[in-house]
């Protein structure tokens, strides 16, 4: 049975090492099975390796934007993630806090949580830093969307919705 030798290797080792018995049409068969499927794995990885990359570049990108203080890009994400008007919830900031996230004596940060509030069980982001804008942003969003915003803004949020 006539074997194509695998890649890289030269017709003329392949057919001496066949002759030889060194090597069986069954051996060569299963090599070429072998070097297939790490091919198949390689590009499996490969585009594992860029889907991290890319969401490694948008984590940056997210906590550069939380740094410096650009809420609007943060706000557009947590509302498309919980269904929740952005320009609803921009205002809203603007109302409670002017978009500062260090404002507050008894109630703080970027939407004016009381302390204990934000430490409630509602809130999944409640072990990150009243202060951390990103994390006041995703809580109000989804106290938004489970419809908490009347009760937690009884003032501003007629107001900004």
């Amino acid at each position: 049975v006539p074997v194509a030798p695998p890649a890289g290797m030269s017709p003329a080792l392949a057919t001496a090492l066949l002759a030889d018995g060194v090597v069986t049409a069954e051996e060569v068969a299963a090599q070429k099975a072998r070097t297939k499927q790490t091919r198949k794995l390689e590009r499996r990885w490969t585009a594992k390796v860029r889907t991290l990359k890319k969401r490694i570049r948008a984590l940056k990108q997210i906590a550069d934007w939380n740094r410096r203080g650009k809420w609007k890009p943060l706000i557009k994400i947590a509302c498309k993630k919980y269904g929740v008007s952005a320009r609803g919830l921009h205002r809203l900031m603007i109302l409670e806090s002017g978009g500062r996230r260090t404002v507050g004596t008894t109630y703080k940060g970027l939407f004016q949580y009381y302390p204990s509030t934000w430490t409630g069980s509602w809130n999944p982001w409640r072990r990150q830093s009243i202060f951390n804008g990103w994390a006041q942003i995703r809580a109000t969003a989804y106290a938004i969307s489970k419809g908490m915003g009347p009760s937690q803004w009884p003032n501003t949020y007629p107001m900004a919705f």
